[in-house]
């Protein structure tokens, strides 16, 4: 697929990070209707002639008029939010100095963990783990921890976030605007 067979069929939405079918496809869909669903990691897919595609990347090619090359990096880690500007392309390295908070974070603070009685500030930088050390207080190992990111070129929205928006999704059915809770 290139650009000019996506603009043909779909419409692209940058405020809304959105596509819409631009003609009817079958008795269920029909011109105007968002494209797609979410699968089971929350990202964007829109199938086209049978074949699957993450929204993401089809933003890229849309905006752009090329495949993206890289990784594709939602900045504020939220998955379903394919504005582009909250796109960038980004290698393997970039993409993980720029993650969101773990579900199983304990403390709040990405890289601070309570160890004997004492929070323990790490980092992991090119697949090994570097201790930055033990804080008696939370406020200390979080500091540290910003100080190693910085060191290490990680985003500065890297811990913030859970990478899934939890409002509501909205789409069209019969003409008329509802909402679901996703």
């Amino acid at each position: 697929m290139n650009q000019n067979e996506l603009k043909a069929i779909l419409r692209y939405d940058p405020l809304k990070g959105r596509f819409y079918w631009i003609e009817n496809r079958g008795t269920k869909i029909k011109a105007g209707y968002e494209a797609g669903s979410f699968d089971a990691h929350g990202y964007g897919q829109i199938r086209i002639c049978g074949k699957i595609y993450k929204e993401h990347r089809l933003v890229w090619l849309y905006v752009h008029g090329k495949w993206p090359l890289k990784q594709i990096d939602h900045i504020n880690h939220d998955r379903r939010d394919n504005r582009i500007d909250n796109l960038r392309l980004a290698d393997n390295i970039e993409n993980h100095r720029n993650r969101p908070k773990q579900r199983n974070n304990t403390t709040g603070i990405v890289g601070v963990s309570v160890n004997k009685g004492k929070y323990r500030a790490y980092i992991n930088v090119d697949g090994k783990q570097i201790n930055i050390g033990r804080f008696t207080s939370l406020s200390d190992a979080e500091a540290a921890r910003k100080i190693a990111e910085q060191q290490y070129g990680f985003h500065k929205n890297h811990g913030k976030g859970n990478g899934l928006s939890k409002g509501p999704k909205k789409f069209a059915v019969n003409g008329s605007e509802i909402e679901t809770v996703v």
